[in-house]
Formats: C-alpha cells, structure tokens, sequence
C-alpha cells in the first residue's frame, strides 16, 4: 500500500509512472484480480516472474523501449530482479527501500545490491534501518531516512468506534486495550497475554481486542492458557481500521524485533489515539517516552502492564501525548511529505 499510494502520488504531480509486480506462472486468478488496488488508481502495470532469468531479460528489453530515470524497489526480490536487468545500462538510477532493521539475508542478489556501486540510493523507513544498514556494510552518504506514510484523510481524529465496540459487546466506558499486528510471534502476542492478568488486576473492568491475520490456530492455543482469556477479543482482518482504532481505549505495540517503524503507530497517532510500545527499531522515533506515548523494554509484560495502566487512569495526559504525536506524523508522514523528499531524490538521481 505504501507503494500504490506513493506511485498515485507521483502520477498525479505529473510523472510517468509504471508498476512491476512479481506473478508467478500458475497463478490461479487474473492480474487485475490480485493487483485491484494498483488499477483502481489507474496505474498502469506490468506482470514478471522475477524468479526466472528469461524474464529479466524481457524486464531488460522493456526498460529499452521505456527509458524510464528511475526503478524505485520495494522488495529484495524486486530488487534483485531490478539490479539483473539493469547491469550494464547507465540508466535508470536504482533505488532500494529498506522497511525493516533485520538482517538482509547471506547469499541472496538483495545483499550484492545494497553494497553495489551500481544502487543509486537506499531509502530507509527510519534511523534505526539506516543505522542497521550501515552495520551491514552499505555506503552511510547513499542512505536517505524518509518515513512511511498514512492516509491522514482516512486515519483523523473525529471517527466513531461505537460499532466495534457494540460488535463485541462492551459500552463506551469500557477500557479497551488493543493491539492491532499481524498474527506471528515477533509482534510479541505472548507479552501482551502474560500482561492482561496485570492489567485486569488494576482495571477489573479491562477487555483487549486482537486484530490482523496469521496463523489462528497456533495462536488460538497460546491464548487458551492465558488468564483474563475471557476478555479477549478477535476480529481477525479488518478493513474499517480507523474505527478500530476509535473504539480503543489505548493501541498498543508490543514487538520484539524486525520492525522499521509500525504502521500502526503511526495510523493510531494520526487519529490521535494513545500509544504504548515496545522498544523496538525506529519505534521511539514517534512514540517518544512521556511525550508522544509510552515506551517499555522489549519482552517485559509487567511494565508494558503498567504503561497500559497508567495511559487508562491518566486520560487528559494520554489525550495531550497522543495529540503531540498526532502534530508529529503530520510533519513526517504525510503522503505529500514523503513525495516531496522522494521527488527530490528521484531529482537529484536522475541528474535534475
């Protein structure tokens, strides 16, 4: 989604833009099917294998009838298969986006990229990635910080969040603790289990809400155990996130590695919901501790539990945090933000 709304961005400043996706060849539906959102924007796209090698050199001989300044990847895949059909040609400039502080994987084209001469210019999702990246090698002055962006028209302040919290059966004076992530462990459902017994200590009336996809069944059994189970709350995959984030009380992140900075920080800020997170990655560029939210080491239940509770039982300071917050994201992440410093690199990239 980042790159739908930057490509539509930049297509209505002006710029011709196409989009490269990776379809493999059985795949079972039609392109317009799994890449809906790309041509409802009216982008025009391109399909490849980027796994095989007679497609990089049709990608190649497409680039020749095209001569396109700039291919902005968004994947390793994407910019393995960029880099392939690149070699040699003096244009256009490369760019990699690095979203996460993990690891670039040994022995993959991502890794021979990110320290090639022949990349342009790495895009980093916050300080933390870019400091990640210099420790594996990659030039310091070819690395750019420019932040995520959200749809401040759709994630805003004012939203009601009434429904969800009648689709699930408590009132508006419910304290509700929610943690919106993807269903896989590095998002630290454990921790946020192992805290609602301590919460539901200190606010017996508490329920907590999990949203996002993933593997139900495993987690289903980590939750089975857990005290204050109860009170627990799944809705699975959402498309209505900014009343998901209304009807919470407090949003938390309790992640435990692999973050750049999450999106979900910044959604629930620019709505001006309070925050508490881990610390983890670019996190505390956002929620800084006191000022913007609350900030608790990574995999320590007891003082995510506290952060919780002390955001509940001060609600005049959470709402003037959150609000500091909301300015924030306003001056960083807006879709427009990001394009005008993405613009001027592309710019300077592409010799003016």
């Amino acid at each position: 989604m980042q790159m739908i709304r930057l490509a539509a961005e930049m297509q209505r400043r002006g710029h011709t833009v196409h989009c490269v996706v990776h379809r493999g060849p059985n795949a079972p539906r039609t392109l317009e099917h799994d890449f809906s959102e790309l041509f409802d924007a009216g982008l025009p796209v391109s399909a490849y294998d980027q796994d095989r090698r007679a497609e990089v050199k049709r990608f190649r001989a497409w680039l020749r009838e095209n001569p396109f300044d700039v291919l902005h990847a968004h994947r390793d895949r994407a910019l393995g298969f960029a880099y392939r059909a690149t070699r040699g040609m003096a244009r256009p400039a490369l760019i990699a986006n690095r979203g996460t502080t993990n690891p670039i994987p040994r022995w993959t084209w991502a890794r021979r990229v990110f320290r090639s001469k022949r990349l342009g210019a790495a895009v980093a999702v916050a300080e933390a990635v870019k400091e990640a990246l210099v420790e594996e090698g990659v030039a310091h002055e070819r690395i750019e910080v420019i932040y995520g962006s959200v749809e401040t028209d759709r994630f805003r302040p004012g939203i009601e969040g009434r429904s969800v919290r009648d689709e699930i059966g408590i009132d508006g004076a419910t304290p509700l603790v929610g943690m919106p992530a993807a269903l896989v462990h590095k998002k630290g459902h454990r921790d946020f289990l192992a805290m609602m017994p301590r919460v539901l200590a200190e606010e017996p009336d508490a329920h907590f809400l999990w949203v996002g996809e993933g593997r139900k069944e495993r987690f289903a059994a980590l939750a089975e155990g857990a005290e204050g189970k109860e009170r627990l709350h799944w809705l699975g995959h959402r498309d209505d996130m900014p009343e998901i984030f209304a009807a919470c009380s407090v949003v938390v992140c309790a992640s435990t590695k692999g973050e750049g900075l999450t999106g979900t920080l910044r959604e629930a800020l620019a709505m001006a919901r309070p925050v508490v997170t881990t610390d983890v990655s670019g996190n505390t560029e956002i929620v800084r501790d006191g000022e913007t939210g609350r900030v608790v080491p990574v995999r320590d239940p007891e003082a995510l539990a506290r952060a919780v509770v002390a955001t509940l039982r001060e609600p005049d300071r959470a709402a003037a945090m959150a609000e500091k917050g909301r300015q924030w994201v306003l001056a960083h992440c807006t879709d427009a933000v990001r394009a005008d410093q993405l613009e001027a690199l592309y710019r300077r990239l592409a010799g003016g």
